[in-house]
C-alpha cells in the first residue's frame, strides 16, 4: 500500500510537471545553500550508510530558477547516489559555470549502471535494483529531474565515471 501510494504521489507530481508551460516563481536561486537543505533533510539516511558527503559549491553559484523544482530535482539526485552508494562511501556534489551553463554533479561510488540501461535510465518506471535490498524504485525520479531540468531550459544526465556514477543537471546560469 505505501509503495502503491507513493507511485500515485510521483506520477501526480510528474504528469502535473510535464503539462506545464513554464515556471512559475523563478528566483536566484544558491546552489550551495539548496544541496546544504536537501542534504539536511536526507542526513538519516546518509548517517544510516556512513556515508561521507563532500561539497564543492562556489558560495556565489546561483541559477534563476524555480527553488521548489530545483530541490526536489536535487532531492532525486542525492536519494539515488544515497541508494547505490556502498556503506561507508562517499558522495561528492559540485557545482560549475562554465560558459553559460551552470552544471550541477551528484557523483557516487555505487556499482555504476550497466551498458545494456545506461539510455533507458530516464524512461518512466525503468528502475535498477538497490544493491542492499534488491527492491526497485518506483522509476519516476530520473524522469522528474529531466523534465524539471527542462522547464528551466536545461538538461539532465547520467553518466558512468571511474569508480562511480555522475548524475548532473545542466542550467542556463
Amino acid at each position: 500500500t505505501g509503495r502503491m501510494g507513493s507511485i500515485i504521489e510521483k506520477m501526480l507530481e510528474l504528469s502535473e510537471l510535464e503539462t506545464r508551460r513554464g515556471l512559475r516563481d523563478r528566483e536566484q536561486v544558491q546552489i550551495g545553500r539548496l544541496a546544504g537543505e536537501v542534504l539536511e533533510g536526507l542526513a538519516l539516511q546518509i548517517e544510516r550508510k556512513g556515508l561521507v558527503v563532500e561539497q564543492s559549491i562556489d558560495p556565489k553559484s546561483a541559477v534563476a530558477g524555480e527553488r521548489f523544482l530545483l530541490r526536489h530535482a536535487l532531492a532525486n539526485l542525492l536519494e539515488n547516489a544515497i541508494r547505490f552508494s556502498p556503506r561507508g562511501g562517499r558522495i561528492a556534489i559540485s557545482a560549475e559555470k562554465k560558459n553559460d551553463l551552470m552544471t550541477i554533479s551528484i557523483t557516487d561510488q555505487g556499482p555504476g549502471i550497466p551498458d545494456y540501461a545506461i539510455d533507458r535510465v530516464f524512461n518512466r518506471f525503468y528502475s535498477l535494483p538497490d544493491p542492499d535490498t534488491g527492491k526497485k524504485s518506483t522509476g519516476l525520479g530520473l524522469p522528474f529531474v529531466r523534465e524539471a531540468a527542462a522547464l528551466h531550459g536545461g538538461s539532465a544526465e547520467v553518466v558512468n565515471v571511474p569508480g562511480g556514477t555522475r548524475a548532473s543537471i545542466i542550467l542556463p546560469a
